[in-house]
């Protein structure tokens, strides 16, 4: 998609705008943690939620129970590993994202989240250190 905005924007002669990519990220200090404390984001997988009018959260939540734990991991950031976290995050700088942000779900420990990206993810994302 990212290919395609930048090949139109090309051939219309224009400058591409910014290339902004959101993730949401849970952090706490074990994996299981980590997991059970963004659960109540997996409604927003959903694609029914965006293309239905939905307007009860309760709705949206329940819908994501059909997202399995693993879809949830593999589309999230969520682990308690900082360097799971830098990892996605290159990934996404890869694909041509020239702005990153980050939501933080992690309703275990949201400060620890901060702390840990302030102190280990952030770090590494300035100084190009691999995961």
């Amino acid at each position: 998609m990212i290919a395609a905005y930048r090949r139109g924007a090309q051939a219309a002669g224009r400058e591409p705008g910014e290339i902004i990519l959101q993730g949401m990220a849970s952090w706490a200090q074990d994996d299981d943690a980590a997991l059970e404390g963004a659960r109540e984001w997996k409604g927003t997988l959903v694609e029914e939620n965006y293309t239905e009018p939905v307007y009860d959260p309760a709705e949206v939540a329940s819908k994501g129970s059909d997202v399995s734990d693993r879809k949830f991991k593999t589309m999230g950031l969520i682990s308690s590993d900082p360097s799971q976290h830098v990892r996605k995050i290159k990934a996404m700088q890869q694909l041509g994202a020239t702005a990153i942000v980050i939501m933080n779900i992690s309703g275990s420990d949201p400060v620890g989240m901060v702390r840990t990206y302030g102190e280990h993810v952030l770090p590494a994302l300035r100084e190009g250190r691999g995961p």
